[in-house]
């Protein structure tokens, strides 16, 4: 078993040219002003600058005639710029995620999503003129002729019918950037901050003292601590923390729901412009989705909900649970009769991650081993630190970041796997493609991830096929998980579409959207489960809501996919691994035609997403009989 402790990164990969010397003067600058980066920040911003002046300086020689080796030299040019900008943002948003509350931390990454979008402001015009600027001869004899930039060419082509003149493309550009960055970084900020107050029945014994006595001992939690009484056995307080976790999130309603508002209008606002038929037509077509296939998956998700709010939760989870009474939502959490969220330490759970890695790919393994000991991840608790769990996609010339909350559950393995299956992508994805291709759609990423954790469950149900009562928990976890990806976060897309709705009617209050979610949320789990009326306000918590506009429908997609991949692995086995390395590698290409040629996947049929269902069928299955 390989040895591993919990760390924080090493953030000074994202800011050093490679060389030894960089690296050093780095620390130099770091050690000496305690731990600040805003110098080195500074430093950098004027480098990127100059570059983009430079850029700028060539904006002649754009032209319908020009000679593809001036235009490889271009793109040469620009993309060596984004890269240095993704990098310079990278740091930024790392390390505002190590403390939300940190004021100059704060100040830094704020100056910073200010610079980006200002340099990509003064880029725009070469993005415009690859759009627009060029007839179609003359952009195929260019494109055919760009070598690896080709398709970065035809993608910005593909938004040629919805680009608009550059000086409004400038306005919407500043506006896209800076808002959608800053509400999920505020968003962050707001719930990080927020502490809440359990009171507990404990028996203690004090000196002397010949029995125990019971007493009332009151804690004040941050969210992550909170999440051990969401989850608690005793449904008093289960029910004790779900009213207090909503209690607080009401306290900053109109602040989260005032940031939601503005995203929907800038939204609905720019997608008119654009001349797109829906909002979600808008986000589709930025994930090189079609609205066909978008509504399919979602209308055969509502489909399949009732496995699981008329027969998963009310019955086997209900009994697995020892539940009396009604099932109600604060019960869907609860720990199965004596198979509760077991134990591990972080080095077994990341052992066991890799493992289950290397059983599928050696590669998958090493990459993870590598990031690790050169530390991009950042394992170690600390106060204020980001609460969730992300892996930060990078530029070629750096690996991946990731950010871990590990509390010693083993269903933080699973959070471990998704996320490491994120950092794989991203790494293969730069071995085949530069900085203007690596980096993939948000449905298509998701598909790694998931499927990186169906290779966890893999591991999971081979240690425990002699052992029924770990058959029992690890099904729990797998129905719980795909729940979760599917059904839950198809319900959420289909509020999301119906609030953006109600946002632009006459006399809309923010309660209205509260109101909407505890009808949907009740019509959701009908008669199987209990909706209690304070979970009104329970989209508060979904941050993809908040923060990234239609992104919840890339966990459905991706699991539905990654499940069906994992299908065709499972039946051909080695033979198959080469086919998901090659999907995983392709950075931003069409995903519908790569299923196609890499796995012979069709995802228009109806009868393809049902399948995944019918898959999470199977399981319940097995569950149900271990349950009797």
């Amino acid at each position: 078993m390989k040895r591993f402790k919990l760390k924080p990164w090493d953030l000074l990969h994202s800011l050093s040219d490679g060389t030894p010397d960089s690296r050093k003067n780095l620390e130099r600058i770091v050690a000496r002003h305690d731990g600040d980066f805003s110098t080195i920040f500074e430093r950098k911003k004027k480098e990127i600058e100059r570059r983009v002046r430079s850029f700028e300086d060539r904006r002649e020689m754009l032209s319908s005639s020009m000679e593809p080796q001036d235009l490889l030299s271009l793109l040469n040019h620009y993309s060596g710029i984004q890269e240095e900008l993704e990098k310079l943002c990278a740091a930024s948003y790392l390390k505002f995620s190590e403390n939300p509350a940190d004021k100059v931390t704060k100040k830094s990454r704020y100056d910073i999503r200010l610079f980006n979008a200002r340099m990509n402001d003064r880029l725009l015009f070469f993005d415009s003129w690859v759009s627009k600027g060029l007839d179609d001869d003359n952009f195929e004899r260019l494109a055919k002729n760009s070598g690896d930039y080709e398709r970065f060419l035809r993608e910005e082509r593909r938004f040629r019918p919805y680009t608009l003149d550059e000086g409004i493309e400038k306005i919407l550009n500043s506006l896209h950037m800076l808002g959608q960055v800053e509400r999920s970084e505020y968003y962050e900020e707001i719930t990080s901050n927020l502490r809440f107050t359990i009171q507990e029945k404990v028996k203690i014994r004090k000196k002397g003292a010949k029995r125990k006595k019971e007493v009332t001992r009151t804690r004040v939690l941050d969210e992550i601590q909170l999440s051990d009484y969401l989850c608690h056995s005793r449904k008093q307080m289960r029910e004790q923390a779900h009213k207090e976790l909503f209690r607080k999130y009401r306290e900053v309603k109109d602040t989260i729901g005032g940031s939601f508002i503005v995203q929907s209008t800038e939204l609905k606002s720019e997608s008119d412009q654009r001349k797109y038929p829906s909002l979600f037509s808008y986000i589709n077509h930025e994930n090189s989705l079609d609205d066909a296939v978008f509504e399919i998956c979602l209308d055969v998700s509502k489909e399949n909900t009732a496995i699981f709010t008329q027969d998963y939760f009310p019955k086997i989870r209900k009994k697995l649970s020892g539940i009396r009474g009604n099932m109600s939502c604060i019960d869907l959490d609860a720990p199965a009769n004596g198979n509760g969220n077991g134990r591990i330490s972080f080095e077994a759970g990341m052992n066991l991650v890799l493992e289950s890695f290397n059983a599928f790919s050696p590669n998958f393994a090493n990459i993870i081993l590598d990031m690790e000991s050169k530390r991009y991840i950042h394992s170690k608790p600390q106060r204020n630190k980001w609460s969730g769990a992300y892996c930060y996609s990078t530029p070629p010339s750096i690996l991946p970041y990731i950010l871990v909350n590990f509390t010693g559950y083993e269903t933080d393995c699973i959070d471990l796997a998704h996320e490491f299956g994120h950092a794989v992508q991203n790494y293969l994805g730069c071995q085949k493609n530069n900085v203007l291709t690596y980096n993939p759609s948000e449905p298509v990423a998701e598909i790694a991830s998931l499927f990186s954790e169906f290779l966890l469950f893999d591991r999971l149900f081979d240690k425990s096929k002699d052992n029924p009562a770990l058959q029992k928990k690890y099904l729990l976890y797998f129905i719980d998980r795909a729940y979760y990806f599917t059904s839950r976060k198809s319900f959420l897309v289909n509020f999301e579409k119906e609030a953006h709705q109600l946002i632009g009617s006459p006399r809309f209050e923010i309660d209205d959207l509260s109101n909407l979610y505890l009808k949907r949320l009740r019509e959701h789990f009908g008669e199987g489960v209990h909706v209690p009326e304070y979970f009104k306000d329970e989209w508060l918590l979904a941050p993809n809501l908040i923060c990234a506009p239609g992104q919840d429908f890339s966990y459905t997609f991706g699991y539905l996919i990654g499940s069906a991949l994992h299908e065709q692995y499972k039946k051909q086995g080695e033979k198959f691994v080469p086919s998901i390395i090659s999907i995983f590698s392709a950075g931003d290409a069409p995903i519908e035609e790569l299923l196609k040629k890499e796995a012979g996947i069709d995802i228009r049929p109806r009868e393809f997403w049902q399948h995944g269902y019918d898959l999470i069928k199977v399981r319940m299955e097995e569950l149900r009989k271990l349950a009797e």
